[in-house]
C-alpha cells in the first residue's frame, strides 16, 4: 500500500476545489469517500460509560433471556459531558442506536412505543451534537460501525473487515453490514474520479472527461461485485426473520405493530433543521435504509440522473415540482421526495456536501454540450428541450474537437450511467433474494425436511451470478424459527453431535408444524400474499421503488 504522502499526491482533490467548502469541512475524503479517515473507537475508555459498554456487550443475552427492557430501565441516565471527541460522541451514538431499537422492537415481542430516558436523553444530546437524528441510520449503522481486522492493514477488504456492534451477534448480520462498508469504501475513488471530471469540465477537457468517467465506471463495477458477494456470509431466512426488523424506524409501521410513533422520554429531540419536537410526543422516524447512502446519491448528481415524485396529487409532489422549477438546465436535485427525505437521516455535513454539489456540477450539460452534433434529438431525447437556445448555441466545430472525440466522450458518459443502472439491477435481485422471496414463502413448518422453504431463496442467488457456497444440512436445521439465535449458534458449535441435535428437534417439530407464533410475527417479518407490497425499512414498497430507480438511470443515457 502506498504511504500516505504518495497517496495524496496521487489524489490532491482539484476537481473540488470549486465546492464552498474543503472535503474535509464536509467531512469527506478520497480514500474512503463519507467513512470517516480514521477507524471509528471500538470502545469508550472512560469508566463513566461502563453501563453502556456492558450493555451493549450482554444485551443479547438479556434480550434472549427475556430481561433486557428491564435491564435497560435499570441504568443510570448518563450525561454526555465526558465525551471528549468526534470519535467517542460517534461510538455512543452507535451504541445507543442498536441497544435503542433492540429495547423498541424486542425479541419476540410486541414492540415498544415508549423510549425510557435511560437511552434516550443522551440518545437524542449526542444526535444534536452530531447532527443527525436520533434513529439508526446508514451512518449509524455502516459508517461509524467497522474495524480493521489486522493491525497496520487499512484494506477495505472482506479479510480485514468486521462490524463492531451487531443486535443478533450473527455472522450473517455482521457480513451483511461488511458488504454494505465496502461498498461505501469505494466512494473514495468515486469522488476522486468525480473531481478529475468535475475539473476537466471548467478547463474544457475531452480526454480528462473521459478518463474520470471510465474511472467512475471501474469503480461501480468494483461495487457490483461486492454487492454481489451478499450470498457468501448471509443467509436470507436469518437476514428477513430475525435480523432486519431492527432496522426498522416508526414511521409507517402501522402493520408492523408502531402505530402513531414512539416518545423517546423527557427527551430533547429535534430534526434535521434543528426544530425541537413538543417532549413526551410522539416522534416518527424512518428506518435505516440504503437510501441514506451519500455515495449513490453523489453518483446520481454527479452523472445528473434525475428521480420524479410517483405520488399522484400528494403535497410532497407540489413540493418537488417547486423545487425542481428553481434548478436550471439539468444540474436537479434527485426530484423523488423519498430520496430527499433521506437525506435527513444523514449527518448534517454529508447533506451539506450534496446541496453544495447539485449547485456546480455540470458534468451531463457538458456531455451534451460537446456531444450535440451527434445526438438524435427526436422524441426519444426530450432532455434537449430544457436546454435554451442559447446553451446549444455555444456548441460548434471550433473548439478543436473532432467528432470522434465527442463520440468517446458521449460512449464513455453512457457506459457509466449504464453501469449505474446495472448497479441498481444487482440491488434489486438482492432485495427479492433476502426480502420478496422470505416474504412470499410459507416459513418451514418441518426443519427436517429437506426441501424446507426457508432455503428456497438459495436458488435465487444464481441471478446474481454468485456460486452457492454456503447451503448445508446443518444450516437448514439451523433455521429454525423457534430456535433462538444464542441456541443456533451453540447447535452449529456442536453439529458434530448428531444425537443431541436430533433430539432438540424432535423436540420443537410438534410446535413447527402450528405455525409461527404472533410472537414471530412482529415487526417487519411477516408473510405477504402476492399481489401485497412488502415494506422496506424507510417504510416505503421497496421493489416499487428501487425498479423506478432503476428504470430512471436507464432512460438517463443519452441518446
Amino acid at each position: 500500500m502506498a504511504s500516505m504522502a504518495t497517496q495524496t499526491e496521487l489524489r490532491p482533490g482539484d476537481g473540488w476545489r470549486f465546492m464552498p467548502c474543503s472535503l474535509e469541512e464536509y467531512d469527506v475524503n478520497l480514500y474512503n469517500g463519507f467513512l470517516p479517515r480514521e477507524q471509528p473507537l471500538l470502545r469508550l475508555t472512560n469508566s463513566y460509560y461502563s453501563p453502556w459498554e456492558n450493555m451493549t456487550d450482554n444485551f443479547r443475552k438479556y434480550m434472549v433471556a427475556g430481561i433486557f427492557r428491564q435491564k435497560i430501565r435499570e441504568l443510570p441516565v448518563l450525561s454526555t459531558e465526558h465525551l471528549q471527541d468526534m470519535r467517542e460522541y460517534r461510538r455512543a451514538c452507535v451504541i445507543l442506536s442498536f441497544l435503542s431499537h433492540s429495547y423498541i422492537w424486542g425479541h419476540n415481542e410486541v414492540p415498544e412505543t415508549t423510549l425510557p430516558k435511560q437511552l434516550s436523553i443522551p440518545w437524542c444530546t449526542i444526535s444534536n451534537k452530531l447532527g443527525i437524528v436520533p434513529i439508526l441510520t446508514n451512518t449509524t449503522s455502516v459508517l461509524w460501525n467497522w474495524e480493521f481486522l489486522n493491525d497496520g492493514c487499512s484494506d477495505f477488504a472482506s479479510s480485514n473487515l468486521y462490524t463492531s456492534v451487531t443486535f443478533t451477534g450473527t455472522t450473517d448480520e455482521s457480513w451483511f453490514f461488511t458488504v454494505s462498508t465496502m461498498i461505501e469504501a469505494k466512494g473514495g475513488d468515486i469522488l476522486h474520479y468525480g473531481g478529475i471530471v468535475l475539473d476537466a469540465v471548467h478547463s474544457d477537457s475531452i480526454q480528462q472527461a473521459i478518463y474520470g468517467l471510465d474511472g467512475m465506471t471501474d469503480t461501480i463495477k468494483q461495487m457490483i461485485t461486492i454487492i454481489k458477494r451478499m450470498p457468501e456470509s448471509n443467509d436470507p431466512y436469518l437476514f428477513y426473520w430475525k435480523l432486519r426488523k431492527y432496522f426498522a424506524g416508526w414511521e409507517n409501521m402501522e402493520e408492523a405493530g408502531i402505530e402513531h410513533g414512539v416518545i423517546y422520554e423527557d427527551a430533547d429531540a429535534i430534526d434535521y433543521n434543528g426544530n425541537s419536537y413538543p417532549k413526551n410526543s410522539f416522534i416518527k422516524f424512518k428506518g435505516a435504509s440504503a437510501a441514506q447512502s451519500s455515495v449513490i446519491q453523489v453518483l446520481d448528481i454527479l452523472l445528473g440522473i434525475k428521480h420524479f415524485n410517483t405520488e399522484e396529487n400528494s403535497a410532497s409532489s407540489e413540493a418537488n415540482n417547486q423545487c425542481n422549477s428553481v434548478n436550471k438546465h439539468l444540474n436537479k436535485a434527485p426530484g423523488s421526495p423519498y430520496l430527499l427525505e433521506m437525506r435527513k437521516y444523514m449527518t448534517r455535513t454529508h447533506r451539506q456536501f450534496l446541496v453544495d454539489l447539485e449547485k456546480i456540477c455540470g458534468i451531463r450539460s457538458y456531455v451534451i454540450k460537446k456531444a450535440a452534433e451527434i445526438i438524435n434529438s427526436g422524441d426519444t431525447f426530450s432532455e434537449l428541450l430544457e436546454i435554451n437556445d442559447d446553451y446549444l448555441s455555444e456548441t460548434d466545430s471550433q473548439d478543436g474537437y473532432s467528432l470522434e472525440q465527442r463520440k468517446s466522450l458521449l460512449r464513455s458518459y453512457n457506459r457509466c450511467v449504464s453501469t449505474l443502472k446495472a448497479f441498481r439491477d444487482a440491488h434489486i435481485e438482492v432485495v427479492k433474494v433476502y426480502v420478496v422471496s422470505q416474504a412470499r414463502s410459507s416459513r418451514p413448518h418441518n426443519p427436517k425436511t429437506a426441501e424446507a422453504p426457508s432455503r428456497q431463496p438459495r436458488s435465487a442467488t444464481a441471478a446474481i451470478n454468485i456460486p452457492e457456497n454456503r447451503a448445508s444440512e446443518s444450516d437448514t436445521l439451523m433455521n429454525s424459527p423457534t430456535l433462538t439465535d444464542n441456541e443456533r449458534l451453540g447447535e452449529k458449535r456442536s453439529i458434530g453431535n448428531a444425537n443431541e441435535l436430533a433430539k432438540k428437534l424432535q423436540s420443537i417439530s410438534v410446535q413447527e408444524t402450528r405455525g409461527p407464533s404472533p410472537a414471530n410475527k412482529s415487526g417487519l417479518a411477516m408473510e405477504r400474499a402476492e399481489g401485497q407490497a412488502i415494506l422496506g425499512t424507510g417504510g416505503t414498497d421497496a421493489i416499487s421503488f428501487l425498479k423506478n430507480l432503476r428504470d430512471e438511470t436507464r432512460s438517463s443515457r443519452i441518446v
